[in-house]
């Protein structure tokens, strides 16, 4: 069994929202895996940025996509390549790599950073934001 080694811009998923969060409307690149079960084990590429307001109608979505562990963005390019005037997505917490600002990151569940860390995952708090798990 080989030993890993984080590097010094390995974050986990609450450190990359965090930067997602903050990143003021800047262009970012983002890869995570789908959540949908019909979809498992498949990964998706964006490009986005937060902070857009083009073609907001006011119609809410009927719930907080931060209470579901989810992200609104909006996906660049997807509105290059189509006339669709709806290109807001959500990333969700299965994020695998960031690139914001030049600096590219890979980014680990907390879970499974306490897991690596401490052997178990139960009662414990992540060892990179440290947070409760």
């Amino acid at each position: 069994m080989t030993q890993q080694v984080f590097k010094d811009t390995d974050i986990c998923t609450t450190q990359a929202f965090e930067k997602i969060d903050n990143s003021n409307g800047k262009i970012f690149r983002v890869r995570f895996e789908y959540k949908d079960p019909k979809k498992k084990g498949k990964v998706r590429s964006m490009l986005a940025r937060t902070r857009v307001k083009k073609n907001i109608t006011g119609k809410g979505l009927g719930y907080d996509p931060k209470e579901k562990g989810l992200r609104t963005v909006y996906d660049m390019a997807l509105a290059r390549n189509t006339n669709d005037e709806n290109c807001y997505r959500h990333i969700n917490t299965n994020i695998e790599y960031l690139k914001l600002g030049g600096t590219e990151h890979n980014v680990y569940k907390c879970s499974n950073l306490s897991k690596y860390f401490y052997g178990k995952a139960e009662n414990e708090n992540c060892p990179m934001c440290n947070t409760k798990l």
